[in-house]
């Protein structure tokens, strides 16, 4: 199992090159995914751009799983078949 600093870190690397094409996929400004999500539009920018924003691995779980992302904050996987 992964040391937890060395998992937060990759989360939030996968996090700042997947996030904001993830958020553009769906159509969502950072106003209305902060209020989807319910974390500050700040954190959310932050994270996108890199920045470690001091929230729980949780609620950055939770944001990369709001936008469609795994828990690792990387795409999922389409279905075979899928388009």
């Amino acid at each position: 199992m992964e040391q937890f600093p060395e998992c937060r870190a990759k989360l939030l690397q996968n996090l700042s090159i997947h996030a904001a094409l993830a958020r553009n996929r769906m159509g969502l400004s950072l106003f209305n995914a902060s209020r989807l999500l319910g974390i500050n539009q700040d954190y959310i920018e932050g994270i996108e751009q890199g920045e470690d924003s001091g929230l729980s691995i949780e609620i950055i779980r939770s944001l990369a799983q709001g936008l469609g992302l795994t828990k690792t904050g990387t795409p999922r996987v389409k279905p075979m078949g899928a388009m």
